[in-house]
């Protein structure tokens, strides 16, 4: 058997049972579900013209892309998001062999644009599309150690302002059966590209919640034709205590994703109490005129109605003409439900550009409630959650894909170093300082140190998603003509320039990231080196890669760097835990079977600047 280089108590199975953590493979009890599930919209409707056929009368090819038989058996005709459908599972011509892939970032096929159902009139699948009114995209976003912001959609006909008199409303109390506090949030309204469908964006703040507490909540438009949802629970953040999250980047709508997985760790805290989603979402979320991105959320909403969320920003926000305007419009809660409780404002924004929006929406939240050092952006913020302080931030302008540049950039800069000193002082009680973005600043599979990150194929070609980054990929039309010059200037040295000194003078024990599409853990590192070959006690900032959470292809690391611990190309994301103030751990998990994959120890006894 494998010897320990170090013991500690900790969970190692999804069963809960205690055992010893090891620094070797470890093989956990399969969970009852695994991958994408499927999903049923009892609140969308058959497009015009469309009559749903049941599922149960459809033919042998249309049962089979549902993954489980219980739910094609209750199926009836509602729309559904069957997890094997078209668009969502493709062919089998990857030769990794993981799963099938190659779906393309933009899939075509039943599943490509959403919920569907099949039309008894041509026997063709139909797009289906939502009620007036009724709530959906359910999700909570981490505010605080003590607050939530609930997010939601509801589409309600060309409305293009929101009205102050009649805000979103929530039903929110301990008991389920007695809703007994009323809560107000604010709209923010979101027109597609094409500018043929509005979106509601709702924001409501659950604050001054008690520690891991469970609470209850319904949520609805202030809008005339507003629909009560579902009545919905979580468990509250906390402040101290063993604190666990689920952290990966690089998660699609496709059917090897980790959805089923998150959904079972979230649901009794077994395993996570917070999903951190480190960019890329949905490839991409902004797809078939959004109706790809409202798929995703659907089916994420599964999880994050009931589990909250810290959401950041990757490359994949940033395509399909939608630029980071979905994005942002949706993960601006946390900031926008507290300051426009208090004054009042609208949420609605003319901005026709992704710096436009930026700077009117940071105006509008200029107070932000991001942790103890309010950014006013969701590009970049931070928040303590138990021993854990959590500071997401943005790479996208070095890696030429943000049209902002130089001046986010020093903007974050400056920022970043005021959290974390705030951070340091309050090490006490939040011991763990945990850096995330999506672009990773060391890795086996990143370009040379001096290479211009824009203008490598592998490394930012879209195309090149189909090939997990490969550094053999070249496809053609790439670089694009109009990169403008401050795009294509950064390399990974100016990224390490920026962050490494600043990481290193206060401390930073992880820093974790997505974008290469594997997980892999470094030793500490400095100045592109190993300081130690060990955990114990880093000299220096370990980095996380955690890329694999469902996208198109994996990546295959063929050099692993003399820094590198350890590596797997197989689709799985990360469970962390911060069991007290020295101990940090964590175990890879395979999306396929729950399985765990690695496992890893930090051990720390005197957090502070590494010198």
């Amino acid at each position: 058997g494998a010897m320990c280089a170090q013991k500690l108590p900790v969970v190692t199975t999804r069963t809960m049972a205690m055992h010893w953590l090891c620094f070797a493979v470890v093989m956990a009890a399969v969970p009852t579900s695994a991958l994408l599930y499927d999903v049923l919209e009892p609140n969308r409707v058959a497009p015009a013209g469309c009559t749903c056929t049941p599922w149960a009368q459809t033919n042998a090819t249309v049962q089979s892309w549902f993954r489980n038989a219980s739910v094609l058996a209750s199926a009836g005709a509602m729309c559904a998001q069957p997890a094997l459908a078209p668009g969502l599972s493709c062919s089998a011509d990857a030769p990794t062999g993981h799963y099938p892939m190659r779906c393309g970032l933009d899939p075509k096929g039943a599943g490509g644009a959403g919920d569907f159902c099949i039309c008894s009139e041509s026997n063709e699948a139909g797009v289906c599309v939502p009620q007036p009114g009724f709530p959906e995209q359910i999700n909570l976003q981490l505010a605080s150690t003590n607050s939530v912001a609930v997010s939601f959609v509801t589409f309600e006909g060309d409305r293009t302002t929101t009205d102050a008199a009649d805000p979103p409303v929530a039903m929110f109390g301990s008991d389920a059966d007695n809703l007994n506090l009323t809560i107000t949030g604010v709209t923010h309204i979101y027109e597609t590209p094409a500018r043929d469908r509005t979106y509601s964006m709702h924001f409501v703040l659950f604050s001054s919640l008690a520690d891991r507490a469970r609470y209850f909540y319904k949520v609805k438009s202030g809008g005339p034709d507003g629909v009560w949802s579902d009545v919905n629970s979580f468990r509250a953040p906390y402040s101290s205590g063993s604190t666990k999250i689920a952290i990966f980047g690089d998660m699609g709508a496709y059917s090897w994703n980790n959805m089923a997985n998150l959904k079972e760790d979230c649901a009794d805290g077994d395993a996570a109490d917070l999903v951190v989603h480190m960019g890329d979402h949905s490839y991409n979320i902004g797809g078939s005129d959004d109706r790809r991105g409202d798929g995703y959320m659907n089916s994420y909403s599964r999880v994050l109605k009931s589990c909250p969320w810290f959401p950041t920003v990757g490359n994949h926000e940033f395509y399909d003409g939608d630029k980071l305007r979905r994005y942002l419009n949706q993960t601006y809660g946390v900031e926008m439900a507290e300051t426009t409780r208090a004054t009042g404002a609208d949420g609605a924004s003319t901005a026709t550009s992704p710096l436009g929006y930026l700077l009117s929406a940071g105006n509008h939240h200029a107070a932000g409630t991001h942790g103890s050092t309010p950014s006013g952006t969701s590009r970049f913020f931070s928040s303590d959650f138990g021993l854990i302080h959590l500071i997401g931030l943005d790479l996208n302008m070095y890696n030429g894909v943000d049209t902002c540049g130089d001046a986010c950039r020093t903007e974050q800069l400056a920022w970043l170093e005021k959290d974390l000193a705030a951070a340091n002082a309050n090490r006490k009680n939040v011991p763990w300082i945990v850096a995330m973005s999506h672009f990773p600043l060391y890795c086996s599979n990143c370009p040379n140190m001096n290479t211009r990150l824009a203008l490598d194929a592998g490394w930012s070609a879209e195309q090149c998603e189909f090939e997990g980054h490969s550094a053999t990929c070249n496809p053609s039309g790439f670089p694009p003509d109009n990169l403008p010059p401050s795009a294509t200037k950064w390399t990974p040295s100016a990224m390490i320039d920026d962050f490494e000194p600043i990481f290193l003078k206060h401390g930073v024990d992880i820093y974790a990231t997505g974008h290469i599409h594997d997980y892999e853990v470094t030793y500490p590192i400095k100045m592109n080196n190993p300081v130690q070959k060990n955990l114990t006690n880093p000299m220096a900032t370990v980095h996380l890669i955690t890329g694999n959470g469902g996208p198109p292809t994996p990546s295959v690391i063929a050099d692993p760097k003399n820094w590198s611990l350890t590596h797997s190309s197989v689709y799985s994301y990360t469970i962390m835990e911060a069991t007290n103030s020295t101990h940090l751990s964590w175990k890879q998990i395979s999306n396929l079977d729950g399985s765990v994959i690695d496992t890893q120890v930090v051990v720390q006894d005197s957090h502070g600047p590494f010198l």
